[in-house]
């Protein structure tokens, strides 16, 4: 299989170009940590409302940022397997087309989303070719909707013969339930 750009994150190192990102000596997950913090800026202020609009006009460059790279590669890799799939399996690709809903929000909501996403196209590649692939991955989604901490999506995993991917949403330390996989953990 294929490494896998479907990684939660991207953190507050992504806002950073890609080359400084990418080269950042703690690595993106942990350059994020050291590189960012939540801060609370009040508009009410000349100062805040000043940072807001600098930071505004910096958007024509959103596309040399790290979390732009990210995003485009996990865009081509979800539209490669879109049509390896639409080529054997018409009702599966339909569903594999949905499943960029779940990846929405911000900050803890979006890393859930974007592991989420991983799993369920790990789940479309070894479901291709089956009979009822269109409707597990179906039960799936809405599996993983239920739960916010990834229990039913574990028990849809192992209940349609696809247990071998509840590694993939074990619990990690701190990560409110899905765990992140790292495109050469996936590849394993």
């Amino acid at each position: 299989m294929s490494a896998s750009p479907y990684r939660g994150g991207g953190g507050n190192a992504a806002g950073v170009p890609g080359a400084l990102g990418t080269a950042h000596p703690l690595g993106l997950e942990a350059g994020g940590e050291a590189l960012g913090r939540a801060e609370k800026v009040s508009t009410q202020s000349l100062g805040g409302f000043l940072s807001l609009y600098l930071v505004a006009c910096l958007r024509p460059l959103r596309h040399l940022t790290l979390r732009d790279s990210i995003e485009q590669a996990r865009i081509e890799h979800w539209l490669s397997q879109l049509e390896a799939i639409i080529a054997v399996d018409y009702d599966l690709a339909c569903e594999v087309a949905t499943l960029p809903e779940l990846i929405k929000g911000y900050s803890k909501t979006r890393e859930r989303g974007l592991r989420v996403f991983g799993v369920l196209s790990a789940a479309a590649e070894r479901l291709r070719g089956q009979a009822r692939g269109a409707d597990i991955l179906r039960q799936l989604k809405a599996d993983a909707l239920r739960s916010e901490d990834g229990s039913e999506l574990v028990a849809g995993l192992r209940s349609s013969g696809l247990g071998e991917l509840t590694a993939m949403v074990a619990p990690g330390p701190g990560s409110g339930g899905v765990q992140v996989m790292t495109p050469e953990a996936m590849a394993t």
